[in-house]
């Protein structure tokens, strides 16, 4: 006998402690008793953050049943369509209790506590502009047909607020205009969110390069063969840098000057060529070679021409003219 009433004990307790569990957060004894009578609870909130694009009675309010298909369908009542991204908008007592009466509820049936408004307010993610700045600075030197590590961004121009739907964004960022990659720099920012079309945001931002200059550090005339000693390098920017500046200490060591140059000048590819191991009118040692056989004459220089280059020379026995390309000081190679 004692046994049969704890069974009865405990199984009253499964039940009530299965009618709690489908009680709304703030139903209370109320709420237990509309339950208890087989009446649907609807409690809905003051204040409502949603998703998507339809405002739901599942997304407003707590609904508990003892039948979870009532309570799917009662949850999933369209009643009004979302305000957009970041916005609010009211829904009115008469409008929710309106939608129920349509979609079939007796409201005598239902427990329902619907304040007079309900404002309903849709998630979004908020983006600052110096949240769109960062995501420039991040995305920008890498699209630039420059060494990212020197790249150097400043004023950069985007919306003061962008909002997008919350969730992750994946960022995209294209060149656009002209494409130019120094001085102002026009862009696009794609953010993609799933399947939905990116949000596109367009911007420009002033672009330099921070770059490796070569300074003189004494005067020299015309003709001067550059070595180590004359030069040293130099921070720089590209924007600012003359044009055609020499980048690389190597690629000036061996060049010889064509003009005057100052100390505290930069280099520049118009400042210098290769030096001329040959000159118009030089005799010349012209090496023939054809197989395992080497010959070797004498022809006169009708160019000027240095290392690689190749020039006309007239040899002197025969008077014939021959192409040939200069190999050292006064030394050609005939061409075959």
């Amino acid at each position: 006998m004692l046994s049969k009433v704890l069974i009865g004990i405990s199984m009253t307790l499964v039940a009530a402690a299965f009618l709690l569990a489908a009680l709304p957060a703030h139903g209370g004894t109320d709420s237990l008793e509309g339950l208890l009578s087989g009446r649907p609870q609807i409690t809905c909130r003051s204040h409502a953050f949603v998703r998507g694009e339809e405002v739901t009675l599942g997304a407003i309010a707590n609904v508990a049943t003892l039948d979870p298909e009532e309570e799917q369908s009662l949850s999933s009542l369209t009643l009004a369509p979302s305000p957009h991204l970041g916005q609010s908008r009211p829904l009115h007592r008469n409008l929710i209790i309106a939608r129920l009466a349509q979609a079939g509820w007796d409201l005598e049936a239902l427990d329902a506590r619907i304040p007079e408004t309900v404002t309903v307010e849709r998630e979004a993610l908020r983006l600052s502009e110096r949240d769109l700045e960062q995501v420039v600075r991040d995305l920008l030197p890498e699209a630039l047909p420059h060494d990212p590590s020197r790249v150097v961004i400043d004023q950069i121009r985007v919306p003061g607020e962008v909002i997008l739907a919350p969730g992750v964004v994946d960022w995209e960022l294209r060149l656009t205009g002209t494409r130019r990659t120094l001085g102002s720099v026009g862009f696009e920012l794609l953010a993609h969110q799933g399947e939905e079309q990116p949000t596109r945001i367009q911007g420009n931002a002033r672009v330099d390069v921070e770059v490796e200059l070569i300074e003189v550090l004494r005067d020299m005339p015309r003709g001067v063969l550059i070595s180590s000693e004359h030069i040293r390098p130099t921070p720089g920017m590209m924007r600012s840098a003359p044009r055609g500046a020499i980048t690389s200490p190597g690629l000036a060591v061996g060049m010889m000057t064509t003009q005057q140059i100052r100390a505290g000048d930069i280099l520049t590819e118009r400042a210098l060529e290769r030096p001329r191991l040959v000159r118009r009118g030089d005799v010349v040692t012209m090496i023939f070679e054809s197989g395992g056989l080497r010959l070797t004459d004498r022809a006169t220089a009708t160019e000027d021409g240095a290392a690689g280059d190749e020039i006309t020379v007239n040899n002197i026995e025969s008077g014939r003219s021959v192409r040939a390309l200069v190999t050292g000081e006064r030394t050609v190679r005939v061409l075959r």
